[in-house]
C-alpha cells in the first residue's frame, strides 16, 4: 500500500490532542465549535487516506482475537480522551481502558476486553481485564 506511515501518525496525533481539548471544555466554551469542526476534518482526512487500510487491518486484528462483534468504523477505535506524556522531545500517547471500545470473543469468552487505536506509533492495543496490555498492530518504522 502506498501511504506515508509519518503522515497517518501525525493524523492520529491531531486527532488525539483535538480530541483531548474537547474532552476538557464545556459545550458552553466558545473554542468548542472549533475544536469540534477541525476534529471532523481531521477524521474526514484520515479516513479519506487510510480507512481501507485500517478496515483491513481491524479484521486482521479481529481474527487474531476471535473476536464476536462486527467490525466497527475505524473511528471508533479511537477513544475520546488520552493520557499524553512528552519523553525526550517525542509525545507519548496512552489511555485508561474505560475509554476504549469493549469487545466480545470467542478466545477470551471470560475475559473483558478493549480494543483502541492510538498514535505515536500508529497502532491497535488490546486490553485484557485492563491488566494485561498486548500490542496487535503496529505500522512499520
Amino acid at each position: 500500500m502506498d501511504f506515508q506511515i509519518h503522515s497517518l501518525n501525525q493524523l492520529l496525533i491531531s486527532i488525539a490532542e483535538t480530541k483531548n481539548k474537547l474532552s476538557f471544555i464545556d459545550y458552553n466554551d466558545p473554542l468548542y465549535d472549533g475544536y469540534e469542526d477541525k476534529l471532523h476534518d481531521l477524521e474526514d482526512v484520515l479516513m479519506q487516506s487510510y480507512g481501507d487500510y485500517l478496515d483491513a487491518t481491524l479484521n486482521l486484528v479481529y481474527q487474531q482475537f476471535s473476536f464476536q462483534d462486527d467490525i466497527l468504523h475505524p473511528l471508533s477505535y479511537i477513544p475520546s480522551q488520552f493520557e499524553i506524556k512528552e519523553k525526550a522531545g517525542n509525545l507519548h500517547f496512552n489511555v485508561l481502558p474505560e475509554h476504549c471500545l469493549k469487545i466480545n470473543s470467542n478466545k477470551y469468552p471470560e475475559e473483558i476486553i478493549k480494543v483502541v487505536l492510538l498514535p505515536s506509533p500508529a497502532r491497535f492495543v488490546v486490553y485484557l481485564l485492563r491488566t494485561h496490555k498486548e500490542l496487535v498492530w503496529k505500522v512499520a518504522d
